[in-house]
């Protein structure tokens, strides 16, 4: 009987025990679940985003292989040979581009950009970052005792289309780049055809041929660049390139059209350089003084003096005048000094300076100077958008003559100004930008100076709405506020105009004469 009493009276204290483990329990599952709560919207968020980049990076990766398998059962059709050098000779183009990430605006390098004139590599990418150009190469042969490629041939089209409140003559004065739209209707800014290749592993070789339509129907057919360019010699400390090019002064003028965010071409560009840029036949070397993280590069060429006024009026040259090459002093000389480094992940800054002299087409002995200053900064804001900024500021020093009633009279003659650019590139595509230049000049007659379109004081802000709808192509929308000295309408005008861009062609999907 005591022991049946004993169990009988130890029964409420285990139940008291037991109730109170359970409460405690289902008190601490409680604030369990409240914590996990509080963490699980942060916690989706990096999944998303976590899964968002890994479908990327497969996505990347599956491109890749449908190339390389695209590639091998062209050469197993027997219509190529495999695009590999002979033994212990490297085969890769160096075209020195960064083909990972789609055309972007930067492109003025503004552009990223973005060249065959002026492009760099981090260090350790010159090889590994075209071996995807070999797979989609067009065609390759083993010559000799190298491999002839043809990496790619390709179209290149920009068409525009929009209005102003300029006159038709006056739309032509603010928009005298050669390939901006300027008239109120639709303009095919140009079609570009180009070829790249090489034999490897000895040179590069590059050719754009230019389309163009002008206000009268009439077809305009020009050679851009035809050139030729060494492999990267002594361990890659330079390289030599030959033919018809852009000149490498800024971070603008390398560059092509369809390399271009915005679709005009800067203002003091066009006053610097005149309609086409500055291009010409010559030979161009470039030295590479240090690598990555702290690139420094020194590029210096000789050209046949350009066919340009000392203003940039472009066209031909006063009859007096003719083109010669008969001196040293008859040549256009560049040097230019850019810097690249990457101060931050994310982050990357570019800051140049070019100096250019030719000969004054003026009638003058004492050369032309042109002096200038560019930098951008790049800033990744996530793996799919970035924000890019960049300015360049140009100024030219020249003597021009007047003769009147048997007197003659030296001018002092500058010109200057700059732009300033920003844009922000979305993960879905689309890219919001702003603009703005200012030009002047001082010297000469005031009255004659503010009537010159490529004299006067101008200012342009430009609003920028871009969408990348696919690797290949984009649409873009600008609108234009001039305000101009020669403007007989209240002295401002108004523009907005559309364009597309789009590339067609086999192999590469770019070419070495892009400046991303």
């Amino acid at each position: 009987m005591r022991v049946g009493t004993s169990h009988g009276r130890a029964r409420p204290g285990v139940f008291a025990t037991l109730a109170g483990a359970l409460l405690a329990s289902a008190i601490a599952a409680a604030l369990a679940a409240d914590a996990a709560a509080q963490t699980n919207a942060q916690r989706l968020k990096l999944l998303e985003q976590t899964v968002k980049e890994l479908l990327a990076r497969d996505e990347a990766r599956e491109r890749k292989m449908k190339a390389m398998e695209a590639e091998l059962k062209r050469l197993r059709g027997g219509r190529g040979l495999a695009t590999v050098a002979p033994k212990d000779k490297p085969a890769h183009d160096d075209h020195d581009h960064d083909h990972g990430k789609k055309p972007d605006a930067g492109k003025e390098k503004i552009a990223d950009d973005h060249a065959g004139h002026d492009h760099g590599h981090k260090a350790g990418e010159d090889s590994a970052g075209h071996a995807d150009d070999h797979a989609a190469a067009v065609w390759s042969a083993e010559v000799g005792g190298g491999v002839l490629r043809l990496s790619r041939i390709g179209l290149d089209a920009d068409f525009a289309a929009g209005a102003g409140t300029a006159e038709d003559e006056e739309m032509e004065s603010l928009f005298g780049g050669h390939h901006d739209p300027k008239r109120t209707g639709f303009t095919l800014q140009t079609a570009d055809l180009s070829i790249s290749g090489g034999y490897d592993p000895y040179f590069d070789a590059f050719f754009n041929l230019t389309f163009t339509v002008d206000e009268g129907g009439e077809t305009g057919v020009e050679i851009e660049e035809a050139w030729v360019r060494s492999k990267w010699a002594a361990k890659g400390s330079f390289r030599v390139k030959a033919g018809q090019f852009y000149t490498a002064f800024g971070a603008v003028n390398p560059t092509h059209l369809h390399d271009w965010a915005w679709q005009t071409q800067p203002v003091i560009a066009t006053r610097m350089f005149g309609a086409d840029g500055a291009r010409g036949l010559g030979v161009e070397t470039e030295i590479r003084l240090s690598d990555a993280p702290w690139q420094s590069t020194a590029f210096m060429s000789m050209q046949n003096r350009r066919n340009v006024h000392a203003h940039g009026h472009g066209g031909d040259e006063e009859e007096e005048h003719e083109l010669s090459n008969d001196r040293l002093d008859d040549f256009v000389f560049l040097f230019r000094f850019r810097n690249r480094l990457t101060p931050a992940p994310g982050t990357s800054l570019t800051v140049g300076g070019s100096a250019m002299f030719e000969p004054n087409p003026n009638g003058n002995e004492t050369p032309v100077s042109i002096f200038g200053a560019d930098l951008e900064l790049g800033y990744r804001l996530s793996p799919e958008s970035r924000f890019v900024l960049a300015a360049e500021y140009m100024h030219r020093n020249a003597k021009e003559v007047h003769e009147e009633q048997n007197e003659t009279e030296i001018f002092s003659i500058q010109d200057y100004g700059f732009y300033v650019q920003g844009i922000l590139h979305t993960a879905d595509g689309f890219g919001f930008g702003l603009r703005y230049e200012y030009a002047n000049g001082r010297g000469g007659e005031v009255d004659e100076r503010r009537a010159d379109p490529m004299r006067g004081s101008r200012t342009r802000i430009s609003p920028l709405l871009l969408w990348q709808f696919s690797e290949f192509g984009r649409l873009k929308v600008q609108y234009n506020y001039d305000r101009a000295e020669f403007l007989s309408d209240g002295k401002y005008a108004h523009s907005l105009f559309a364009s597309t861009s789009w590339s067609f062609g086999l192999g590469v999907p770019d070419h070495a004469g892009h400046a991303h």
